[in-house]
């Protein structure tokens, strides 16, 4: 009951539609590119650039819908040390922005929309139908309140110390938490791994600060460390921390329902002993967890340190994981 009642508005943001490009969409045929006004952006032709650090395409304006139109955006530098794809520049109030149906191949970030500024309200952001490959480092990663992330692929993230293949934080914004939701749904997100023996994370998707996730119809592939990394490495396919601000305000929902997580090929070899499929933090008041798969991951779900003081526990339902360790640590596993 709870879940129908906690997550009608998220469903509603869920099921927005997306803005949709005029026909006379502002052209974009060369990079670096930047978009200092509200309106329609469409990408006209496969680009490539020589960009060691700096962004391809910036956003510096509100009220953007910027189309790739299919076409792809690719880096030719050699050693890139801080190249982006697409940067939101979110140090000033940046609201209703979204990049869809393209691809960015070989920067450091794919995507990025993370606050420089701690007076910074950036709010409704979507991707959809991005394809972002060899990225050295993350994928996509956004900070705001409201971020929708749907139908994209993310391929072989690659870090030395890190590496994520989705990565969503809450507006660290005083007040900002209040109707403030994260959806990431129907992503692929394959081959997160990390080259360097240090200390070092790998996740396929990330997501921390928000009072209600939804996280449906993902799939995770092979998310790996070296075998050499410290015991403390990890690699985990999705890893929530929900809540943040003061203990009063940690109310909220979270539902992960029917993700894949799972090592399927030769990389299974080097996964660390202390991988997990789905781990979970701080969750808020209500937490379920339905209908995942996860397979060759030492720890299936790991819901240890999801717990407050006067909040429920995270609740199983309908879970398959095979060849864990520890398929299931805490968490209250409900009756089919």
């Amino acid at each position: 009951m709870f879940v129908a009642v906690r997550f009608f508005s998220l469903f509603a943001f869920l099921t927005m539609a997306v803005a949709v490009a005029h026909a006379d969409c502002i052209p974009i045929s060369s990079v670096p590119y930047i978009i200092s006004q509200s309106g329609s952006y469409c990408v006209t032709t496969d680009l490539s650039i020589n960009l060691p650090s700096g962004n391809a395409i910036s956003v510096d304006a509100s009220n953007v819908d910027l189309d790739f139109q299919g076409h792809i955006i690719t880096n030719i530098a050699s050693m890139p040390t801080a190249s982006v794809g697409v940067r939101l520049m979110t140090w000033m109030t940046l609201t209703n922005v979204t990049v869809r149906n393209g691809s960015l191949y070989s920067f450091n970030f794919g995507l990025i929309g993370t606050n420089l500024n701690a007076d910074a309200e950036a709010s409704n952001l979507t991707v959809d139908h991005m394809k972002i490959r060899y990225s050295k480092g993350i994928g996509i990663s956004l900070q705001g309140t409201n971020l929708r992330v749907t139908d994209n692929e993310i391929n072989w993230t690659v870090g030395s110390t890190f590496a994520f293949g989705i990565e969503l934080m809450g507006n660290s914004v005083p007040n900002m938490n209040a109707s403030n939701c994260a959806v990431v749904q129907g992503n692929v997100v394959s081959y997160v791994r990390l080259t360097a023996p240090a200390q070092a994370t790998a996740v396929g998707i990330y997501i921390a600060g928000f009072p209600d996730i939804l996280i449906r119809d993902n799939a995770i592939y092979n998310i790996w460390v070296p075998t050499a990394a410290p015991d403390g490495s990890r690699a985990m396919g999705i890893m929530i921390t929900q809540m943040s601000g003061t203990e009063s305000d940690r109310v909220g929902g979270l539902i992960l329902q029917d993700n894949v997580v799972t090592n399927n090929s030769f990389i299974t070899r080097q996964a660390k002993p202390n991988s997990v499929g789905i781990m979970i933090s701080f969750p808020g008041d209500h937490a379920i967890v339905t209908g995942s798969t996860i397979a060759s991951m030492n720890t299936g779900i790991d819901a240890n340190n999801a717990s407050l003081p006067n909040t429920p526990p995270v609740l199983l339902l309908n879970n398959s994981i095979t060849g864990a360790t520890t398929p299931i640590k805490d968490g209250i596993t409900l009756p089919q």
